[in-house]
């Protein structure tokens, strides 16, 4: 069982920046959510609602929901993502559907050249409509990833992001001493579960380099 966690920020704007700067609530509007989704990106990986935010997801790269394949190998990304593919498979009987990656080890597996120096893609990858692809899974990219961490799993089995209520943003003059500072408070929030239905679902790698 998972709690139902509500995800919740703020800031205090005056009334004055918002009458006189153009422009600036639809930017607050289009900027709070942005930092909103990049939020719950961060904790569908690495929320931990055991330390100092009791209220956080149960992200899957949180120690008891992922396989932990992280120690330092001397192989370049592409390789490694075929013997996590092969270990979740073969040993772990499961279904890979999709890999995450940082940019920038994404971007790496392009850079490889032949003997005469020209550009080659590494064994196993294609891409095909745009999408890149290791044996086949498809590769997606996000910056929520910390710096070394290569994910690989069961997308459309091991996990669930659930919404009980949507983000929404919401704007309270009377709230503290917004009356007598001529303020606003600007909230956003939403009500969310994040299942992960197994500790085996998802791989944790890393492009670190022995």
């Amino acid at each position: 069982s998972v709690n139902i966690e509500t995800i919740a920020g703020w800031l205090r704007v005056t009334r004055k920046a918002m009458s006189n700067i153009p422009g600036f609530v639809s930017f607050i509007q289009r900027r709070i959510p942005e930092r909103f989704r990049n939020v719950i990106d961060s904790q569908v990986l690495y929320g931990d609602p055991t330390g100092s935010n009791p209220n956080d997801l149960k992200g899957i790269l949180t120690t008891g929901n992922f396989i932990d394949q992280t120690t330092a190998v001397d192989k370049p990304v592409s390789e490694k993502l075929i013997d996590y593919i092969s270990l979740f498979e073969d040993t772990h009987q499961r279904d890979a559907n999709g890999i995450l990656l940082r940019p920038a080890a994404f971007y790496s597996m392009f850079t490889q050249k032949s003997t005469t120096e020209e550009y080659t893609l590494p064994f196993g990858v294609t891409i095909e409509g745009g999408v890149a692809r290791v044996l086949g899974v498809p590769i997606f990219t996000t910056t929520a990833l910390n710096s070394t961490d290569i994910v690989v799993g069961d997308w459309a089995n091991g996990a669930q992001l659930l919404t009980q209520e949507a983000m929404r943003v919401e704007f309270f003059a009377q709230d503290g001493n917004n009356v007598t500072t001529n303020k606003v408070t600007i909230r956003v929030e939403g009500n969310y579960a994040l299942p992960v239905y197994g500790s085996d679902y998802f791989i944790k790698g890393t492009t670190a380099r022995s």
